[in-house]
């Protein structure tokens, strides 16, 4: 696999869409991999207010996410 070089002196490449390999930014992320992202903080997010309930016993889900 060869890697991308930068041009000399400012933008080079005439006309067409560059290659793959000439790209020198990373690919999107797909739809699958934001929404994992997305899924592991939530569940972050509800073991914290989890938490939040369980140390104290007259804390409801409500105010354990007000908190």
């Amino acid at each position: 696999m060869k890697k991308a070089q930068r041009p000399a002196e400012g933008l080079t490449y005439q006309g067409g869409r560059p290659r793959e390999e000439d790209i020198l930014t990373r690919k999107r992320l797909s739809l699958w991999d934001r929404v994992k992202w997305l899924a592991v903080l939530a569940a972050i997010w509800l073991i914290l207010v989890w938490s939040g309930m369980t140390n104290d016993t007259l804390v409801g889900f409500a105010d354990a996410v007000r908190m």
